[in-house]
């Protein structure tokens, strides 16, 4: 069998970069980026081996997050929330923003002041927690199925 990758190409951003926020990214437990402060934009690229049939998890895991990454106004609100932004995903260049949001499941608990809680992702991740996207290579065989 021929030796055949696919590219994963990711962008995140920090909400507020003067906060200090923690971000890796794991590919089946192993982890391909990390940062511990998100400042400027990352536009990570990836390459991974396409030619097997196999199920993959990629996670984006967001740690370090504390209270003083948020302002809350005398009544409560939130005024300000630093957090980590998915701007873009893409296997070979194909926008899979949608089906990532639709798939992917966010894990967190607020910051332990609540209970663990399994959420839709919507591109945002606002708790320290991770998200889980859940895929299959070959990548197209797995692209047809899904979108």
């Amino acid at each position: 069998m021929s030796d055949c990758n696919i590219s994963l190409r990711i962008k995140i951003e920090n909400t507020d970069p003067s906060k200090k926020l923690n971000f890796e990214i794991l590919l089946d437990n192993t982890r391909i980026f990390y940062s511990d402060h998100i400042i400027d934009p990352v536009d990570f690229s990836y390459k991974l081996n396409d030619d097997a049939e196999t199920n993959h998890i990629l996670e984006f895991v967001m740690t370090s997050k504390t209270s003083d990454c948020t302002q809350i106004d005398s009544q409560g609100n939130i005024v300000s929330d630093a957090m980590l932004s998915v701007k873009f995903i893409e296997f070979d260049e194909i926008d899979i923003f949608k089906t990532f949001t639709e798939i992917s499941v966010y894990k967190h608990n607020f910051n332990g002041t609540k209970p663990a809680v399994q959420e839709k992702f919507y591109g945002n991740i606002g708790c320290n927690g991770r998200v889980e996207f859940k895929f299959s290579t070959p990548f197209y065989l797995w692209l047809l199925e899904n979108m």
